[in-house]
């Protein structure tokens, strides 16, 4: 099995025992002078280096990619896969928002673009981003076709224009006046295994490529630039094994690391601090957690 580093911010590489731990089977990629140009806000002309950089590359079983700025690169390695698959994403955000300027929000709606991407399946995502009307920024069509499912961590009903039909697997729809109500199978009122067998059992096809954002876990198991979610370290590593042992996972990355945040152009660098979280910069001691829990991840890969 092999395991890559995109290494955008020195953050993942810094992690002596998880380096050590992988050995031979690891490659590292230098893309640090590329970083500050394609961190959350790129311009085009970056963008387009972004892509042709990581198109140049092979496959490989497991990418690490660094801080969360940088999980648009989940679009470009899909992009170099060709077979129908899957994708599963564990993620507090649902990064599907297509009037976002910034790609690490919008790289979803890349990736539905994509016809070898059957499904796309989100978990643990948080209510604000998709409460209310607020679903609007996203797929809407995709949802109710079934081509998207969404498991947010928990969240009141999100509202659509339109009396729509039709059954939701995620949820269930129920129709007002002038729009639908869209209620769905939440995280927190759902027993977890079951959830993610139902999960599979749905799925389309055989293979599946999983993107984890750790800032779907709690503080206890991740410091990111972006926050934290709800979802325990066991449950997602119960996930990854139960995927890993009923499904064929063709590819995977992992990213959520925190890194100072460094973006070439100033004023997209305003609008990056503006943007984020207000996360007070973690001692390296703390960042500890980062690490050990990408070794534990490693592990239900099966790369141990």
């Amino acid at each position: 099995m092999s395991v890559r580093i995109l290494d955008f911010d020195g953050s993942v590489t810094s992690q002596s025992k998880l380096v050590e731990q992988l050995g031979s089977r690891l490659e590292v990629v230098d893309l640090r002078a590329l970083g500050p140009a394609v961190r959350y806000l790129p311009s085009k002309k970056s963008a387009a280096e972004f892509d042709a950089a990581l198109s140049s590359l092979g496959p490989v079983d497991l990418t690490f990619t660094g801080s969360g700025d940088f999980h648009h690169a989940t679009a470009s390695i899909l992009r170099n896969l060709g077979e129908k698959l899957s994708l599963i994403v564990i993620d507090q955000h649902s990064d599907w928002i297509g009037s976002s300027p910034c790609p690490c929000g919008s790289w979803l709606i890349d990736a539905l673009r994509l016809p070898h991407v059957a499904r796309v399946v989100v978990i643990g995502t948080e209510a604000k981003s998709i409460e209310g009307w607020k679903i609007m920024h996203g797929p809407v069509g995709e949802i109710l076709s079934g081509r998207v499912e969404l498991y947010p961590y928990s969240a009141r009903a999100s509202r659509c224009l339109g009396r729509r039909r039709g059954e939701l697997t995620c949820g269930a729809l129920r129709r007002g006046m002038f729009w639908t109500d869209l209620h769905w199978h939440t995280v927190a009122d759902n027993d977890w295994a079951s959830l993610i067998s139902r999960i599979i059992d749905g799925l389309p096809t055989s293979s599946v490529y999983l993107s984890i954002d750790k800032d779907c876990l709690t503080t206890e198991h991740a410091l990111t630039n972006w926050g934290n979610g709800r979802l325990t370290l066991d449950r997602v590593l119960e996930a990854v094994r139960m995927f890993a042992q009923r499904a064929r996972i063709v590819g995977a990355d992992i990213t959520g690391e925190y890194s100072p945040i460094q973006v070439e152009n100033r004023l997209m660098m305003a609008m990056a601090l503006k943007i984020h979280p207000k996360v007070p910069d973690p001692k390296p001691d703390e960042l500890t957690r980062n690490e050990d829990t990408n070794l534990a991840l490693v592990e239900a890969f099966g790369f141990c």
